[in-house]
């Protein structure tokens, strides 16, 4: 077979060992041990990487003796007992393909096949790591097993891999073209299931676009390129500009039907608003507000949102306050991202003010108790209050419809407004359950 890399396919001798490719899966946490030995979960996610084509496979660090414990998750070569782990994921990857070497991590978490896909001249097909780090590293210093917001079979493939064709097709109708929808979408339609999904607006991908127009956050637009990918690819058919009412539903009358209608920004009902100039974070990230030089952002999720939407606005030359709800700005991220973008805030001259709870607003000044101590703090000198405030489901087709006899799933935020992660794993757990 041609490659279009013939070099990074060419093989490679190291000592009396002879490589088949230069591609090498590194070494990482997983947090698939189970007992601190290996088990099913790691052998099948590492085969999943061998099949996919890695030349080089590097097993997670394992601990020699108690003392180099530094997560209760991590492997224990400490006796005999974690031989036989060891020889079933050796085993299982030199059946899935004779790995004998593994180079990428992140890349090779995101997309098993990659090193196939490469080979085989479909490097477009291979799915992007979006840089998050919220499933896999992120998962490891929570002591979660380790997966992927843009695919959750990740870590996963015991349970997922590979997905069964349905018993019988039925047909489904996905309302709501997020990545919960998307995923929901591609995944039936790859057990077979004759898919329709329905988005309002004239481009998928829900709040992901939001996301995508933040400085330094283009690379989160890959979760929609990647997620239309897999549904064109399964023959998910996608109809948007399309709003789905009760009456609609009932008159197509599908054998399944996943909700996917996402979120809206939480309306707080702030004393003295009226006096004020407020607006929502999602307004001034589409560019559909005119604010003023001086800025409050009020941040109560402590989430991407709050930090991206005051980098957006320091960047355009006003001065920025972030008041947030927590103990500092992008607590609810993960680390490594967080505190790379509190390097850029102070760079930028953002004010931080953390432990703060919003109380109201006037025509220049933004009131707050401060969650400890109870006193109040004053934000003064104002010309626009931008609200971070959570958000809410948007579900009211569940209500119209609770007297339809077929199957019924709601996933992603119009269930709980929560992150991508969530919402991608719910798609896939919704389809794969039909």
């Amino acid at each position: 077979m041609t490659t279009p890399y013939p070099h990074l396919f060419s093989p490679l001798s190291i000592g009396n060992v002879t490589i088949k490719n230069r591609i090498c899966s590194t070494g990482h946490d997983t947090c698939l041990a189970v007992d601190t030995v290996p088990g099913e979960a790691l052998a099948a996610y590492q085969r999943a990487r061998a099949e996919g084509g890695a030349g080089l496979i590097m097993l997670e660090v394992a601990g020699v003796h108690e003392t180099s414990r530094y997560t209760a998750d991590m492997i224990l070569a400490t006796s005999d007992a974690c031989i036989p782990g060891f020889r079933m994921i050796a085993e299982k990857i030199i059946a899935a393909g004779d790995a004998d070497i593994c180079g990428m991590t992140r890349a090779m978490i995101c997309d098993s096949q990659l090193a196939n896909k490469a080979r085989e001249g479909r490097a477009d097909e291979i799915r992007e790591c979006i840089g998050c780090n919220q499933a896999c590293i992120g998962h490891m210093h929570q002591g979660y097993p380790i997966s992927c917001i843009q695919h959750p079979e990740s870590g996963r493939e015991l349970k997922y891999r590979p997905l069964s064709l349905a018993a019988k097709p039925k047909r489904v109708m996905v309302i709501g073209g997020g990545p919960a929808g998307m995923k929901a979408a591609a995944v039936a339609a790859a057990r077979g299931h004759r898919v329709t999904l329905y988005e309002r607006e004239n481009c998928l991908g829900g709040q992901a676009l939001l996301a995508q127009r933040l400085p330094g956050r283009a690379e989160f637009g890959g979760l929609v390129t990647n997620l239309s990918r897999e549904m064109e690819e399964a023959g998910a058919e996608v109809v948007l500009k399309h709003g789905v009412n009760a009456a609609f539903v009932r008159a197509e009358a599908p054998d399944a039907i996943i909700l996917a209608t996402g979120a809206r920004p939480h309306e707080l009902d702030l004393p003295g608003r009226d006096e004020a100039h407020v607006v929502s974070a999602w307004d001034v990230i589409q560019d559909r507000v005119r604010v003023g030089s001086s800025i409050v952002v009020a941040d109560w999720r402590c989430d991407w949102i709050g930090l991206g939407v005051a980098e957006l606005l320091a960047r355009d030359g006003c001065r920025v306050r972030l008041c947030v709800n927590g103990t500092m700005a992008g607590q609810t991220i993960q680390q490594y991202v967080r505190d790379s973008w509190l390097g850029k805030m102070h760079t930028l001259g953002v004010e931080i003010i953390p432990m703060v709870r919003l109380g109201g607003v006037d025509s220049e000044t933004v009131y707050f108790e401060h969650t400890l101590s109870g006193e109040p703090l004053l934000c003064e000198n104002v010309d626009t209050l931008v609200l971070s405030s959570g958000h809410d489901a948007v579900h009211t087709l569940e209500q119209e419809l609770s007297d339809y006899a077929g199957e019924f799933v709601l996933v992603g935020d119009c269930l709980c407004p929560r992150t991508a992660e969530e919402a991608v794993l719910e798609g896939l757990e919704a389809a794969a359950a039909l």
